[in-house]
C-alpha cells in the first residue's frame, strides 16, 4: 500500500533588533571615551548568535579604529533582550565616521550601526600683558 504524507513547516530565520541604528557622540576629548548602551533583542522564535566584525584592512589585518563594540559576540535565546556598550575614543581632533556590522548565524542579512563623533583638543591661548618683562 502507498501513504500520502503531508509534511508542513514554517522557517524561521533568526534576526534581531537594534535599539538604535546610527549613535553620535558628539564632541569628545581626544585620549577620552564615551560609551553608549545599546539593546539587543530577539524577537523570534529561534535563537540567534551574533557576532562584530571588527574592520580589516586590504591585507586583512584587523584596523584599529576609534569606534567598538563590548561584547563582540554572544547568543540570544527566543525573546531575550541583552545590552551592548559602543565606545568611541579619538586619538585625533577630526570628524569619525564608521560602520559597525554585526554577522548572523544562518542569516546573510548584517546588522549594522552608523557612528559618529568629533575628536576636539584643549586649546590654551596666552598672551602676553602689554607690560610684559624679563628679568
Amino acid at each position: 500500500p502507498s501513504y500520502r504524507v503531508q509534511l508542513k513547516a514554517d522557517f524561521v530565520l533568526p534576526d534581531m533588533v537594534l535599539s538604535h541604528d546610527s549613535i553620535d557622540f558628539g564632541k569628545i576629548l581626544v585620549g577620552q571615551r564615551k560609551r553608549i548602551t545599546m539593546e539587543l533583542r530577539n524577537d523570534k522564535m529561534v535563537p540567534v548568535e551574533w557576532q562584530y566584525i571588527e574592520p580589516k584592512d586590504r591585507y586583512g589585518k584587523p584596523v584599529v579604529g576609534a569606534f567598538s563594540l563590548s561584547p563582540s559576540s554572544g547568543v540570544l535565546a527566543p525573546k531575550e533582550k541583552r545590552l551592548i556598550v559602543a565606545s568611541f575614543t579619538p586619538t585625533a581632533p577630526q570628524q569619525y565616521t564608521s560602520t559597525l556590522n554585526l554577522r548572523l548565524r544562518d542569516n546573510q542579512q548584517r546588522k549594522s550601526i552608523q557612528c559618529f563623533g568629533r575628536g576636539d583638543a584643549l586649546r590654551l591661548e596666552v598672551r602676553p600683558g602689554t607690560n610684559f618683562e624679563l628679568g
